[in-house]
């Protein structure tokens, strides 16, 4: 059976951890986040082991649909200057709480993450 890595990340502004422990996606504590797409603003949960999709949300998110990522404590938006290599896509950025970083495209659908230790 393939191992998963989990990933712990916090907000690159305020340091909080995003880890919601009351919230279990895929098993482990979700990772939350504000989202807004279009007019329409909620919390999503996306799932701390590298490399799932899995997330759970309120809203529904059209594949190809941008968000924009923002964290749930200091309101901080993620989103960096850079595009994603793959689609264009603004990219998020968040820290891991054990240091290093993990990127991840804004595109609904786009499945380009990148982990940089």
């Amino acid at each position: 059976m393939p191992r998963q890595i989990t990933v712990e990340l916090k907000c690159r502004y305020c340091g909080e951890s995003l880890s919601d422990e009351s919230h279990l996606v895929d098993g482990n504590p979700g990772i939350k986040l504000k989202v807004t797409t279009g007019n329409a603003s909620s919390v999503v949960w996306l799932s701390s082991i590298f490399g799932s999709n899995n997330l759970e949300s309120e809203l529904q998110f059209a594949k190809g649909e941008i968000v924009e990522f923002a964290c749930p404590h200091c309101s901080a938006p993620q989103s960096t200057g850079k595009k994603c290599d793959v689609c264009g896509a603004p990219v998020a950025l968040f820290k891991l709480t054990d240091g290093g970083k993990v990127r991840v495209c804004c595109r609904s659908g786009c499945k380009n993450i990148w982990l940089d230790l």
